[in-house]
């Protein structure tokens, strides 16, 4: 696909009757839990593979409002076992992809958007990726550190193993 960017806003899921609770209401029901200040965050996800793949449908189903993911690389038939893709998203781009999922995820409203780049590609093009939280997934010691230069004062989560699967972080 040769699709760069896609912004997508879903409109999320609303309860068919009156007797029927929204999507949300269990962890609404927490004590001290606001699910507006949920819903008013957002994430940045770098990196679209198996680990942020499957955080981000989480999020997502949680009520998150905000999602950014960036990612470079295209879906391939061998990422079909371990990553969030169908034989549809096989040959393109996995930012583009998972962010189309997302929105299909999503359960409250939310503003979903997903760029074919490499983190520091977007950060280079003045792309925004500001966040409440950063996750960065990505087996690549350069995108790590570039997240963590240009985070400095944004939590940022790291989930990911070393390409050659010898250590994790």
């Amino acid at each position: 696909s040769d699709e760069a960017y896609i912004r997508i806003e879903a409109p999320g899921l609303k309860p068919r009757n009156e007797h029927e609770d929204s999507p949300v209401d269990r962890q609404s029901r927490i004590e001290g839990f606001r699910q507006e200040r949920f819903a008013g965050g957002t994430a940045t996800f770098v990196g679209a593979g198996g680990m942020n793949g499957y955080t981000a449908i989480g999020l997502q189903r949680e009520g998150w409002g905000h999602t950014k993911v960036v990612d470079p690389d295209v879906a391939e038939l061998s990422n079909l076992s371990r990553q969030p893709y169908y034989e549809s998203d096989v040959f393109k781009n996995k930012g583009i992809s998972l962010a189309r999922r997302l929105a299909k995820e999503s359960v409250a409203p939310a503003i979903i958007e997903g760029y074919a780049r490499s983190f520091q590609e977007a950060i280079e093009l003045g792309i925004d990726l500001s966040a409440d939280v950063v996750i960065n997934g990505t087996d690549n010691e350069a995108a790590r550190l570039a997240t963590a230069r240009a985070y400095p004062k944004t939590p940022v989560i790291y989930l990911a193993v070393s390409e050659t699967v010898t250590n994790g972080h």
